[in-house]
């Protein structure tokens, strides 16, 4: 990350080196140190649990989920609000893949939703926003 100055988009210098930022923490180190660190996190495994839900956003009163990569019987997903109460929850006996449709009782009221999906220790999380 490195700031550019300008007036009218004439470039009137630029501020210090160029730096990069690593999220994961608070610390701010050069790029190669910072390549290193990063390299074993972009290497996913093929068998890596992999959750989608659609449409996003949604009208609240229905949502697909797609799950793949499924190596346990046992799936948990989970629907939070924003503040943490659980809106939906259900665990499904699946093997390799998931795909259904939760379609819900009482639609969602419109914000941000999480789902969470729990597979033996490995957790996904995904945004859901209901909008109507």
């Amino acid at each position: 990350v490195r700031p550019n100055f300008g007036v009218l988009g004439v470039n009137q210098g630029t501020y210090g080196a160029p730096q990069t930022i690593f999220i994961g923490g608070t610390v701010m180190e050069a790029a190669e140190s910072l390549v290193e660190m990063t390299q074993a996190d972009r290497s996913v495994s093929a068998d890596a649990l992999f959750a989608e839900v659609y449409p996003n956003p949604s009208n609240g009163s229905m949502i697909n989920v797609q799950v793949e990569n499924v190596s346990s019987s046992d799936l948990y997903l989970e629907i939070m609000d924003i503040q943490g109460r659980i809106v939906y929850t259900n665990r499904y006996a699946v093997e390799g893949s998931l795909n259904t449709t939760i379609t819900f009782d009482n639609t969602l009221s419109n914000g941000v939703y999480n789902v969470r999906f729990t597979m033996g220790n490995e957790v996904i999380n995904e945004r859901l926003m209901v909008t109507k």
